[in-house]
Protein backbone atom coordinates (compact mmCIF):
# COMPACT_ATOMS: atom_id res chain seq x y z
CA UNK A 1 0.00 0.00 0.00
CA UNK A 2 1.01 3.29 -0.58
CA UNK A 3 1.86 6.20 1.87
CA UNK A 4 -1.32 7.66 1.54
CA UNK A 5 -3.28 4.68 2.05
CA UNK A 6 -1.39 4.08 4.89
CA UNK A 7 -1.98 8.02 6.56
CA UNK A 8 -5.77 7.59 5.43
CA UNK A 9 -5.70 4.05 7.76
CA UNK A 10 -4.03 5.90 10.39
CA UNK A 11 -6.39 8.94 10.85
CA UNK A 12 -9.71 6.27 10.55
CA UNK A 13 -8.09 4.41 12.95
CA UNK A 14 -7.62 7.59 15.45
CA UNK A 15 -10.61 9.01 14.23
CA UNK A 16 -12.65 6.17 15.77
CA UNK A 17 -10.82 5.96 19.44
CA UNK A 18 -11.06 9.43 19.90
CA UNK A 19 -14.94 10.49 20.07
CA UNK A 20 -15.80 14.02 17.61
CA UNK A 21 -17.46 16.51 20.29
CA UNK A 22 -20.70 17.03 18.58
CA UNK A 23 -24.44 17.89 20.52
CA UNK A 24 -27.58 15.89 19.59
CA UNK A 25 -31.32 17.81 20.03
CA UNK A 26 -33.64 16.06 22.11
CA UNK A 27 -36.45 16.82 20.10
CA UNK A 28 -35.29 15.57 16.64
CA UNK A 29 -31.54 13.80 17.01
CA UNK A 30 -30.53 15.95 14.63
CA UNK A 31 -26.39 16.37 15.34
CA UNK A 32 -24.52 19.18 14.82
CA UNK A 33 -21.46 21.08 16.62
CA UNK A 34 -21.58 21.67 20.40
CA UNK A 35 -22.21 25.13 21.35
CA UNK A 36 -20.10 27.61 22.51
CA UNK A 37 -18.38 26.85 25.80
CA UNK A 38 -20.61 28.31 28.81
CA UNK A 39 -23.63 28.59 26.72
CA UNK A 40 -26.72 28.07 28.87
CA UNK A 41 -29.42 27.39 25.95
CA UNK A 42 -28.66 25.60 22.58
CA UNK A 43 -30.98 26.11 19.45
CA UNK A 44 -31.60 23.17 17.35
CA UNK A 45 -30.53 24.76 13.07
CA UNK A 46 -32.99 22.10 12.24
CA UNK A 47 -36.35 22.29 14.38
CA UNK A 48 -35.48 25.27 16.27
CA UNK A 49 -35.82 23.74 19.88
CA UNK A 50 -33.72 25.54 22.24
CA UNK A 51 -32.73 23.21 24.98
CA UNK A 52 -29.67 22.87 27.51
CA UNK A 53 -26.57 21.18 26.68
CA UNK A 54 -25.84 17.89 28.47
CA UNK A 55 -24.54 18.57 32.19
CA UNK A 56 -25.36 22.41 32.31
CA UNK A 57 -24.92 23.62 35.32
CA UNK A 58 -26.73 26.67 34.88
CA UNK A 59 -30.15 27.56 33.31
CA UNK A 60 -31.10 30.97 31.43
CA UNK A 61 -34.43 32.72 33.23
CA UNK A 62 -35.83 35.62 31.50
CA UNK A 63 -37.31 38.04 33.76
CA UNK A 64 -40.22 40.89 33.23
CA UNK A 65 -39.39 44.31 33.69
CA UNK A 66 -40.99 47.51 35.56
CA UNK A 67 -43.81 47.88 33.32
CA UNK A 68 -44.14 44.02 31.85
CA UNK A 69 -41.79 44.24 29.62
CA UNK A 70 -38.94 41.23 28.96
CA UNK A 71 -36.29 42.42 31.85
CA UNK A 72 -32.53 41.39 30.97
CA UNK A 73 -32.00 37.26 31.56
CA UNK A 74 -30.88 35.81 34.57
CA UNK A 75 -28.25 33.00 35.15
CA UNK A 76 -29.53 30.52 37.98
CA UNK A 77 -26.96 28.46 38.76
CA UNK A 78 -28.36 24.77 39.60
CA UNK A 79 -26.84 23.12 42.81
CA UNK A 80 -24.66 19.83 42.50
CA UNK A 81 -27.86 18.41 44.48
CA UNK A 82 -30.34 19.45 41.90
CA UNK A 83 -28.27 18.41 38.73
CA UNK A 84 -27.97 14.73 40.99
CA UNK A 85 -31.89 14.57 40.79
CA UNK A 86 -32.83 16.56 37.39
CA UNK A 87 -31.28 16.54 34.13
CA UNK A 88 -32.98 19.24 32.37
CA UNK A 89 -33.41 19.33 28.44
CA UNK A 90 -35.85 21.25 25.99
CA UNK A 91 -36.66 24.70 26.99
CA UNK A 92 -40.98 24.37 27.04
CA UNK A 93 -41.88 27.87 27.40
CA UNK A 94 -41.46 31.10 29.24
CA UNK A 95 -43.31 34.01 29.94
CA UNK A 96 -43.85 36.87 32.99
CA UNK A 97 -44.07 34.10 35.72
CA UNK A 98 -41.66 31.16 35.14
CA UNK A 99 -39.71 29.26 32.56
CA UNK A 100 -40.63 25.33 32.01
CA UNK A 101 -37.91 22.86 30.92
CA UNK A 102 -38.41 18.80 30.10
CA UNK A 103 -35.98 16.90 32.36
CA UNK A 104 -35.72 13.27 33.43
CA UNK A 105 -36.12 12.61 37.44
CA UNK A 106 -33.09 10.45 37.70
CA UNK A 107 -34.05 8.56 40.71
CA UNK A 108 -37.66 7.56 38.84
CA UNK A 109 -36.25 7.54 35.39
CA UNK A 110 -39.59 9.42 34.92
CA UNK A 111 -40.38 12.70 32.22
CA UNK A 112 -41.08 15.57 34.18
CA UNK A 113 -41.63 19.31 33.82
CA UNK A 114 -39.61 21.89 36.03
CA UNK A 115 -41.09 24.96 36.22
CA UNK A 116 -38.74 28.01 37.87
CA UNK A 117 -40.09 30.74 39.00
CA UNK A 118 -38.96 34.05 37.27
CA UNK A 119 -40.98 36.99 38.89
CA UNK A 120 -39.12 38.39 42.62
CA UNK A 121 -41.11 42.08 42.60
CA UNK A 122 -43.52 40.63 45.67
CA UNK A 123 -41.72 40.01 48.98
CA UNK A 124 -44.41 37.06 49.51
CA UNK A 125 -43.96 35.61 46.49
CA UNK A 126 -41.61 33.07 46.49
CA UNK A 127 -43.02 31.69 50.00
CA UNK A 128 -46.62 32.20 48.35
CA UNK A 129 -45.63 29.67 45.16
CA UNK A 130 -43.73 27.31 47.54
CA UNK A 131 -46.38 26.73 49.65
CA UNK A 132 -49.17 26.25 46.33
CA UNK A 133 -46.79 23.89 45.22
CA UNK A 134 -46.74 22.39 48.54
CA UNK A 135 -49.99 22.34 48.73
CA UNK A 136 -50.80 20.79 44.99
CA UNK A 137 -48.40 17.91 46.07
CA UNK A 138 -51.34 16.78 48.34
CA UNK A 139 -53.99 16.46 45.84
CA UNK A 140 -54.35 13.16 43.19
CA UNK A 141 -56.91 13.14 40.82
CA UNK A 142 -56.88 11.94 37.41
CA UNK A 143 -57.62 15.28 35.78
CA UNK A 144 -55.10 17.20 37.85
CA UNK A 145 -51.26 17.45 36.88
CA UNK A 146 -49.49 16.33 39.81
CA UNK A 147 -46.80 17.89 41.82
CA UNK A 148 -43.64 15.75 42.42
CA UNK A 149 -41.16 18.17 44.24
CA UNK A 150 -41.09 21.75 45.44
CA UNK A 151 -38.17 23.94 46.22
CA UNK A 152 -35.97 26.93 45.75
CA UNK A 153 -32.44 27.61 44.19
CA UNK A 154 -30.69 31.32 44.42
CA UNK A 155 -34.02 32.70 45.20
CA UNK A 156 -36.26 30.90 42.46
CA UNK A 157 -38.47 28.66 43.44
CA UNK A 158 -38.80 25.33 41.57
CA UNK A 159 -41.98 22.93 40.99
CA UNK A 160 -41.62 19.63 39.44
CA UNK A 161 -45.02 17.94 37.81
CA UNK A 162 -45.71 15.30 35.80
CA UNK A 163 -45.27 16.42 31.87
CA UNK A 164 -48.06 16.53 30.21
CA UNK A 165 -47.87 16.27 26.45
CA UNK A 166 -50.36 18.86 24.51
Amino acid sequence: PGAASLAAARIRRVASVIPVAEEHCPACDARFAPPAPGASLVECPDCLVRFLPQGAARVTLASVAEGGGRGPDQELELSDEFRARYELDVLLGSGGMGAVYAATDRASGQRVAVKFLTRQDHPDLLERFLQEGRLMARIQHPNVVRVFDVGALGGHAYLVSELVAG
